[in-house]
């Protein structure tokens, strides 16, 4: 069972989720090689949306920054602890959906110390962003491509409260297709 911290930071699918004998992986930070910390400001946040499969789940801990406060140009940490039990393995990703984007826009490319691969089991994980432009910060499980579950968090602008979209009904409607699809080319 994940230690608890506080009713905001421990997240659970379920209440009643066999381990199996699960190993803790490593932290990672692009498994950063213990590079000296300039997060010196302890970031306050709230939960936000929160959508896991019967067995995962994503405990934030703590977040630090280079600022006190979620804002363009900080680089922020954030630490804690992740259960994956409904997949061999999975990315856990750190990034921001930008609200309105230009048309142009492709994005940034992501910062190797915001994705970690992990295996089925627990673990820990530390994990950084840039932010570039405004949105909504989260961090999500991803496999083949496809997010499958995740946690909002942030302050003010920076949260979503409430995502209008569900990744397990995205993933039930990818399998369809592709159930579909491969029945047809039989």
């Amino acid at each position: 069972m994940l230690p608890r911290r506080s009713l905001c930071t421990v997240l659970f699918a379920s209440l009643a989720i066999a381990c199996g004998g699960a190993q803790r992986e490593p932290t990672s930070a692009a498994n950063a090689a213990d590079e000296p910390s300039s997060f010196d400001h302890k970031v306050p946040y709230e939960l936000g949306d929160v959508e896991f499969a019967s067995g995962d789940a994503i405990q934030i801990d703590e977040i630090r920054g280079d600022r006190d406060t979620f804002e363009v140009g900080g680089t922020y940490e954030v630490v804690g602890h992740y259960r994956l039990h409904t997949k061999d393995e999975a990315s856990l990703l750190l990034s921001v959906t930008v609200n309105n984007p230009p048309p142009d826009d492709k994005g940034s490319p992501a910062d190797p110390r915001s994705k970690l691969q992990v295996k089925r089991g627990e673990g820990d994980f530390k994990l950084v962003i840039r932010l570039e432009q405004p949105g909504n910060l989260h961090v999500t499980y991803y496999a083949e491509n496809h997010p499958f579950g995740g946690v909002y968090f942030g302050s003010g602008p920076w949260l979503l409260r409430k995502k209008s979209w569900s990744y397990l009904a995205e993933a039930e409607r990818t399998r369809g297709i592709a159930a579909v699809t491969q029945s047809s080319l039989r």
